[in-house]
């Protein structure tokens, strides 16, 4: 089994920052993810609130960050690990086993599912998790977004100015805009495919061509469930240096139990970690 100062899995920008970190402090840092860009950063199609950056895209900005990684000397490879032993301190994927001093689990979140019949098999025909990613594909036509919370507020927002009208399935506040119909009822029956309607619990019918789903997140926690600690949502419990209740595993951007889940705060996240890790070892 190959040895590696550090193992991170997950490539977003906690991931890419620890790694960046730990190649420039001269240690040997892997990184595994096999789905690569495919994360919340990755959808987002203006980045403009990060320090420094005017303008850019959640891909293009993870792009750079992991050629500057790889220049580094960090070793990125686009393969899933399918198991994390904590007490053994290996990572594996479906084809090797790797040994760490340390592991940084820089997994991400999820997007919640409705949990409806057809949802799954709908996923690309109808189905969206990202309405600023597959928004523009429907542009002056009739959609629905059901969600709630800050960020399918940002959703419905950002659909308003784009489509002929928002259907806006929600419990929260009404959101007002002449083109923003909003309803209080849950998503019952998705129909056709690709989708041509969804039936709502107050037996309206709504003939739209996608739905995007905004209901939250999960925390991307499968490989280590039982064997660090977490709150009752799952959410990985760390210190102030990223550190776990196990020794040598940190937890980094939105993973964490932390109150702010940004670009910014996840790199901050990153950095922490990958510095503690080294003076653990000093």
């Amino acid at each position: 089994m190959e040895k590696y100062d550090i193992i991170i899995i997950g490539a977003g920008p906690a991931g890419l920052t620890a790694a960046l970190y730990g190649a420039r402090a001269n240690r040997k840092v892997l990184v595994l993810d096999g789905a690569f860009g495919t994360g919340e950063a990755g959808k987002i199609l203006h980045l403009d609130n990060y320090p420094g950056i005017e303008n850019t895209d959640g891909l293009t900005y993870l792009l750079t960050l992991k050629a500057q990684a790889e220049k580094s000397g960090a070793t990125i490879i686009n393969r899933s690990a399918i198991d994390v032993n904590c007490t053994a301190m290996t990572v594996s994927t479906r084809k090797e086993t790797y040994v760490a001093d340390n592991i940084i689990l820089a997994t991400g979140c999820k997007s919640q599912k409705l949990g409806i019949e057809r949802e799954k098999e709908l996923i690309g025909y109808g189905v969206s998790y990202c309405a600023t990613c597959d928004g523009a594909l429907f542009k002056n036509r009739e959609v629905a977004l059901v969600g709630r919370g800050k960020k399918a507020e940002e959703d419905v927002k950002y659909l308003a100015k784009i489509a002929k009208k928002v259907y806006y399935i929600t419990e929260d506040k009404n959101y007002i805009a002449p083109n923003v119909e909003n309803i209080s009822a849950n998503v019952e029956r998705l129909a056709g495919h690709p989708l041509e309607s969804i039936m709502l619990s107050d037996g309206k019918v709504l003939n739209v061509p996608v739905i995007f789903v905004n209901i939250g997140y999960l925390p991307e926690t499968s490989l280590i469930v039982g064997q660090v600690k977490s709150d009752g949502k799952g959410y990985i419990i760390t210190d102030e240096n990223m550190q776990t209740d196990v020794r040598g595993v940190y937890a980094v951007g939105d993973i964490r139990q932390k109150n702010v889940r940004q670009i910014v705060t996840a790199c901050s996240d990153g950095a922490i970690a990958v510095e503690h890790a080294i003076r653990r070892k000093e």
